[in-house]
């Protein structure tokens, strides 16, 4: 029988690794666009976004650079083989449409560089932003000119539940993404839905409830009834 492999773009490796990167080190999109345009990357947060899906060209200079970006708010030298590290190592890079290289040859490749990171005073370290951010901060990097149309466009009460909401958006999993397309939300209204459900994100909840050795079939039926749950929160349901 023949092994099924996984193949991913370079931008969606590189994404999705940048954007794990970043959520370690409690940085949000805004300080990451912050520090990418000190490195000559002309990025709003909208576009900072787009890199973590996938959807922004993988050329040489955008992964210095964004490289020495994450280095700076991480506080640390970041390797290309971090940044190039593949989700599934049976699988393969797709270079271009008629271009494919398995990924540990890949990676040997182009993974054994790093880049040092230099102090900035101009740029915070994830913990002093967390120090400095305020609610308006917050709102602004996710789209919102203020806390007022924040709060009204979310339906949320008070300003306690929107930070709630929003950090949680800024920690959330493939697996909240992907519900949230899935159900045709935004992922702020999945957030919300997750948290008054069950007091945590979708993807927390699966895993607790999937816990370290479920089957796929059984991971995917967890979903299923998740989703249908939130069907319901969203006013959904038949």
């Amino acid at each position: 029988m023949e092994t099924q492999t996984n193949t991913q773009t370079l931008s969606e490796i590189i994404g999705m690794n940048a954007r794990e990167i970043r959520l370690s080190t409690g940085a949000s999109l805004e300080r990451l666009s912050f520090a990418a345009r000190a490195h000559g990357l002309n990025w709003s947060t909208g576009r900072v976004g787009d890199l973590e899906s996938g959807r922004v060209q993988a050329t040489l200079p955008t992964l210095f650079a964004l490289a020495a970006s994450l280095s700076q708010l991480a506080g640390r030298s970041i390797t290309f083989k971090e940044l190039l590290r593949p989700d599934d190592w049976r699988g393969s890079v797709e270079i271009n449409e008629k271009f494919v290289v398995a990924q540990d040859d890949f990676v040997a490749i182009l993974g054994t560089g790093s880049i040092r990171a230099d102090r900035d005073e101009k740029i915070e370290t994830a913990e002093q932003h967390m120090a400095h951010a305020t609610v308006t901060d917050l709102v602004r990097a996710h789209g919102w000119p203020n806390k007022a149309d924040a709060l009204r466009d979310l339906n949320l009460p008070d300003e306690e539940k929107l930070v709630e909401v929003l950090v949680a958006v800024e920690k959330a999993a493939l697996a909240d993404r992907r519900a949230a397309k899935a159900l045709g939300v935004s992922l702020p209204e999945l957030m919300i839905a997750s948290l008054r459900r069950w007091g945590k994100p979708l993807s927390d909840r699966r895993e607790e409830l999937a816990g370290t050795d479920a089957t796929n079939q059984h991971r995917g039926q967890i979903t299923r009834d998740l989703y249908a749950a939130l069907r319901v929160e969203l006013g959904q349901a038949d």
